[in-house]
């Protein structure tokens, strides 16, 4: 963007229609952004390092939503709970119902590709009692 002390509502032209080229509307959105991205780091003078790490981290993590019953998700808060207090206060920070139900998901899953149709998994949804 050449000149900086311009200033325009580029968001509402391109969500208004007013502005022909939508593309450039948000390139200088894009630009704008940047900018802003660019004078915080500035300021702040930390290396984006940390932040980095933790976005990394996220990319291979998929929002989803799945229903649990109310005494699960009672259960899933006081294990939680449990648990922090095992943990050193360094490390406590890895104690999250994320962090839970992807472990027993995959702890799940994991039993039951090895015992197939013996698995707990199986079981207890073959079982009159299928409900939890």
């Amino acid at each position: 963007m050449g000149n900086h002390s311009e200033k325009r509502d580029i968001l509402a032209e391109v969500l208004s229609g007013a502005q022909g080229d939508i593309e450039s509307g948000l390139k200088g959105l894009f630009e704008i952004i940047q900018l802003e991205t660019d004078q915080s780091l500035i300021g702040n003078q930390k290396a984006p390092t940390a932040t980095c790490s933790k976005k990394e981290s996220t990319k291979s993590k998929v929002k989803t939503t799945h229903y649990i019953s109310q005494k699960v998700f009672d259960e899933l808060d006081e294990a939680k709970i449990e648990i922090k207090n095992l943990f050193p206060s360094e490390q406590i920070n890895k104690v999250t119902k994320s962090n839970i139900a992807n472990l027993a998901i995959k702890l799940i899953l994991e039993e039951y590709k090895a015992k197939g149709l013996n698995s707990i998994l199986i079981k207890k949804l073959l079982a009159k009692k299928a409900k939890i």
